[in-house]
């Protein structure tokens, strides 16, 4: 590659002053700006700059000193190609009658114009035979610059047919021979091209200047039309190599560095590799370079620390390799971006991986050229020099015995006040006191990382056409977030990707999966490697399985952490070695950039891979490993995992639903569901759809609720699963919810029974509750078995015609089941005793409800009929002085009594027995009342207002409540409870348990859905959702405690 130079004149400022009158020329304010930026842009294609210390050479100044250059120049003592040279002249030019185009000097009236610098003045000096300058282009950047370039070309071809030179020659002109040229318009436009076609074309060495200024007149096309530049070139072979690309990447492997270095210097994965793409660390850069420089009361050791793969070797290298003017000038352009030292530096580096203390002194010496001894001889050497050496050492971990080699050699070295020290640890080494610390942190490294697989994809793909640039764009940026900050785990990445796209052939997103793998890999090595120190304990000699249990755990599940005494246990089992979780955590620490830490509600910590862990292949290994995370959470936790790590409890989940079956028993404990986060339920529980049961089990999760306390989630959860099946899950639930959660006998679907249609009501029948009676939406009414939820054979379900039932009830009586439905027009449909009899229409009502006596009472607005449906025959009637909104027929099968509350809220009481009275007698007023239940006994009933209170009327009292928020749907009493359900929709209810036993407001317990229908029954609740229906056993916390007390009537 030919060595490139370049100079620019300026001519700003102008007088008037002098014995010609040449005219006057307004000073040009922006022509320093136009001088700065071609200055910039020109350094940056590489290019040297000649007289840079003269930063304000007029035309003048700029042909003497080229003169002197040329006449200096011995390109034969520098041993190097022809050089080139490209020479920017700004100011004002334009065409003068009679002598030709010229560029004015500052000081116009000063001289004849004919004297003035003409074009070819500037490039006599180069154009004279042995300047051995190869090519050189010469920018005009001023008015009516057209003719000076035409001029300029054909004088210089002139020229070289005289002297016999071959130097090429372009002339850029910024504006045609009849443009003026505005200030800026053509340095900014110019630039812009320049670095344009340095992007698109990064394949080229070279930038043709033609081609450049067309792009700059394109550019200039908008703010400023009638300024058009064009080029007058010279023919050579080759094409023009005074303009290098700066993102030309060589292919060549450079023979001038270290074999060692080569590769992190250059940012590749091997010294055979060939390209430069070490990037940024600028700031760790100059914090090496100023303790390099440092005085004598500065500290002698740095010691550069940070994670493994995080570039600090790299960091060394490109030391190593910029710290000589020579060694700089022979990087090509582009890797000269970024931060260079500006003086040289006696800099030697060597790498200590495997070394004893005598190995390290003999190689120290051959690379500082002394005669080698032993360590002590080496450092009386070296404090006898006459200049103070730089040394990089690397891997200082690696070493055969790092402590041995710090004392007897690093140390002394130091001590000598003549040598700078750079070391690189794994570990802060303790031995090192009061020295500078310089850390590469891998969050500091993660944008810069992120640049350097930009810049290897962009060069690797979009250069070679493979693939559009937006789509590079996003996948570096995908890949960076995959290495953590990592030059390792990028550089392998890189290398993976273009590998697989270039001669596999695979397509971009299959390729960058692969990529991804190849990165992860390396951060889990990098992570072993971290933790596995030369001196450590029991855990830190089985590293490898140490990081394949905690990588093998929490790919189980994203939400996955590991605790460090689980995490120790399952290391001990498979290692068979003892340690200890504040072992494994002080390793952890360590390797820290590859690992997350949290910590749980007890206090432990957990760690999770920072990389993406690789699940253990069962196929291979079988159960071992889980069975080992298994026992060891439980030992740990105990079988209600109580304080159990919800991180961990989303690992043993994913496994569970992962491990083949083996470990499902762990999806019926419900005590480990309650602890996992529950998104991370819900991805195990779909990740086992396909099993027999695995519907079942993602519907009846569904139905638990998130944000709620244990015992109302314990609770769902157990009835859920008897409703779906999931007998042993909703054993584990019942216990799970703690002392006092009900428990759910028996739970069923009625779309299993092939009701399509939800339930609208519901009734209970017989002393223990041996028949249930649904209607549903469709006019439907159902039959079941009280005590499982099945439905009963000899009463198959009565189809409706359509029209929506009101209200069912139902009564066991002495002849059999009895049923009414009331219809929304108003016709009452009666069923029984016998069965398999079509119905009878009772007449119109708007209540009917149904005694074990065979008694219906059918109310209709203020009228009140009874009717015996055993006997077929009319009993009693009466009418009340308001509309009846609701009643209840109650008591032993000799001594009925009907229950009613009118509009107005008042209760009253009608003993129907043979000896009752043959009117209804009020009770008490109340609130304007929305439900009404009865006691089975007769004794009692409960009025629910349309405020939410709860009276009865009895006992001229009420009954007290948390919260009255939410819709009243249901409602039933016993001689020891009430119970009422509501809720807001059709997803969510809720059931409150009052125990008369127990003083103050009942409990509150969730439901998937609003209850439709509730009934008590040997202390059982019965209720029906519109999906579902469902048997809770009734029970207090004191009676789960062992400890029950006495009833207490709640009239």
């Amino acid at each position: 590659m030919p060595r490139g130079y370049f100079a620019i004149s300026a001519v700003s400022t102008y007088s008037a002053d002098g014995p010609f009158r040449n005219g006057e020329f307004a000073d040009l304010d922006h022509v320093p700006g136009e001088a700065r930026t071609m200055r910039t842009t020109l350094a940056g294609l590489g290019l040297v700059e000649l007289f840079r210390e003269e930063t304000d050479l007029t035309h003048r100044d700029l042909a003497d000193r080229l003169t002197l250059w040329a006449q200096e120049h011995d390109p034969e003592a520098e041993g190097q190609e022809p050089a080139t040279l490209v020479l920017y002249c700004t100011g004002h030019g334009g065409p003068f009658p009679g002598i030709g185009w010229r560029l004015v000097p500052a000081e116009p009236n000063r001289e004849r114009p004919r004297n003035w610098i003409e074009p070819i003045d500037l490039l006599t000096p180069v154009l004279a035979a042995g300047t051995n300058v190869a090519q050189v282009v010469l920018v005009l950047d001023a008015c009516f610059a057209g003719d000076g370039a035409r001029e300029a070309l054909a004088e210089s071809f002139d020229m070289s047919l005289e002297t016999g030179a071959t130097t090429g020659v372009w002339v850029l002109a910024s504006a045609r021979r009849t443009d003026e040229a505005a200030q800026l318009a053509f340095a900014t436009a110019f630039t812009a091209a320049l670095h344009a076609a340095a992007r698109a074309n990064p394949r080229d060495e070279y930038l043709d200047p033609s081609t450049t200024t067309d792009a700059a007149a394109k550019l200039m096309r908008g703010p400023q039309p009638e300024q058009v530049p064009w080029v007058a070139a010279g023919y050579q072979a080759g094409g023009c190599r005074a303009l290098p690309n700066p993102r030309y990447m060589p292919a060549t492997v450079p023979d001038w560095i270290e074999r060692r270095w080569s590769a992190p210097a250059r940012g590749v994965t091997g010294p055979d590799e060939g390209g430069w793409y070490f990037t940024g660390r600028d700031a760790v850069l100059r914090r090496l370079v100023r303790h390099l420089t440092g005085g004598p009361a500065d500290p002698p050791v740095l010691l550069l620390t940070g994670a493994r793969g995080t570039g600090r070797t790299a960091v060394l290298a490109r030391l190593l390799t910029t710290a000589t003017q020579e060694l700089r000038d022979a990087m090509p352009v582009v890797a000269r971006q970024g931060y260079l030292p500006e003086t040289d530096l006696a800099v030697v580096g060597f790498d200590v991986a495997g070394l004893t203390v005598a190995q390290a002194a003999t190689e120290l010496a051959r690379r500082l050229d002394l005669p080698a001894g032993t360590a002590t001889e080496l450092v009386g050497r070296v404090a006898a020099l006459g200049h103070r050496p730089a040394v990089l050492v690397d891997n200082l971990d690696r070493a055969a015995d790092p402590a041995a080699l710090t004392g007897q050699l690093l140390l002394p070295l130091a001590g000598t006040g003549t040598v700078r020290l750079v070391v690189v640890p794994d570990a802060d080494p303790a031995a090192f006191e009061g020295v500078e610390r310089v850390a590469v942190a891998a969050d500091d490294e993660a944008s810069v990382v992120a640049r350097y697989v930009l810049l290897r994809l962009e060069y690797g793909l979009t250069a070679a056409g493979a693939t559009a640039r937006r789509e590079v764009t996003r996948v570096a940026t995908e890949l960076a977030d995959t290495c953590l900050g990592s030059f390792s785990a990028a550089a392998t990445a890189v290398d993976t990707l273009l590998r697989e796209v270039r001669r596999a052939g695979r397509p971009l997103r299959a390729a960058h999966e692969a990529a991804d793998l190849a990165a992860n890999r390396v951060l889990e090595a990098s992570c072993r490697s971290a933790m596995t120190p030369v001196a450590a304990g029991a855990a830190g000699r089985h590293a490898d399985h140490l990081v394949e249990c905690l990588a093998a755990a929490c790919a189980y599940s994203v939400e996955g952490w590991l605790p460090e005494s689980i995490w120790a246990g399952v290391a001990r089992r498979a290692s068979g070695t003892p340690c200890s979780g504040e072992e494994v955590g002080d390793l952890a620490t360590r390797a820290s950039a590859f690992l997350a830490q949290r910590r749980g509600d007890q206090g432990e910590r957990a760690w999770r891979p920072r990389f993406a862990a690789r699940a253990v292949d069962l196929s291979a290994t079988g159960d071992r490993f889980v069975r080992d995370l298994v026992d060891a959470a439980r030992d740990r936790y105990g079988a209600g995992w109580d304080g159990v790590h919800p991180g961990l409890a989303a690992i043993l989940l994913g496994a569970a639903a992962q491990a083949h079956g083996r470990y499902a028993d762990l999806l019926d404990d419900a005590n480990l569901l309650l602890a996992a986060p529950p998104a991370e339920v819900t991805r195990s529980l779909r990740a086992v759809r396909g099993r027999p049961d695995g519907q079942r089990r993602v519907a009846t999760w569904a139905g638990v609720p998130v944000r709620a306390d244990r015992p109302d989630r314990a609770f769902l959860l157990g009835l859920l699963a008897r409703r779906y099946g999931l007998d042993r899950l909703a054993a584990t639930a019942g216990a799970a919810g703690g002392p006092g959660t009900p428990q759910c006998r028996w739970a069923v679907r009625v779309a299993a029974a092939g009701h399509r249609a939800p339930v609208t009501r519901m009734a209970l029948a017989g002393p223990a509750g041996a028949y249930l009676v649904t209607a549903h939406d469709d006019g439907t009414v159902a039959w079941w078995d009280g005590t499982s939820g099945a439905p009963v054979p000899q009463w198959p379900p009565v189809a409706g015609d359509g029209a929506p039932v009101t209200g069912v009830s139902a009564a066991l009586t002495v002849a059999g089941l009895v049923t009414v439905a009331v219809r929304a027009d108003r016709d009452v449909r009666c069923w029984g005793p016998a069965a398999h009899e079509p119905p009878r229409t009772l007449g119109p009502a708007t209540v009917a409800v149904t005694h074990p006596s065979g008694l219906v009472a059918c109310v209709d607005g203020q009228a009140v009929r009874v009717v015996d449906v055993v006997a077929g025959s009319a009993v009693r009637h009466c009418a009340l002085p308001a509309e009846i909104v609701a009643a209840d027929l109650a008591g032993v099968a000799e001594e009925p009594v009907l229950w009613l509350v009118d509009i107005g809220g008042r209760s009253w009481r009608w003993n129907l027995s043979a000896a009752g009275g043959r009117q209804p007698s009020p009770v008490g007023p109340g609130s304007a009342p929305l439900l009404l239940a009865a006691a089975r006994d007769g004794g009692a009933c409960v009025v629910v207002g349309t405020d939410g209170g709860l009276n009865l009327p009895a006992g001229g009292r009420t009954v007290p409540r948390r919260q009255r928020t939410g819709a009243v749907r249901c409602v039933a009493v016993d001689e020891r409870w009430v119970v009422v359900g509501g809720g807001s929709d059709a997803r969510s209810g809720w059931i409150e348990l009052h125990d008369a036993t127990r003083p103050g407001p009942g409990d509150r317990w969730p439901l998937d859905a609003a209850p439709v229908g509730s009934g008590l029954a040997g202390g059982t609740l019965v209720v029906a959702t519109p999906d579902g229906l469902a048997a809770v056993a009734l029970t207090t916390a004191n009676e789960a405690d062992g400890d029950p007390t006495g009833e207490v009537d709640p009239t």
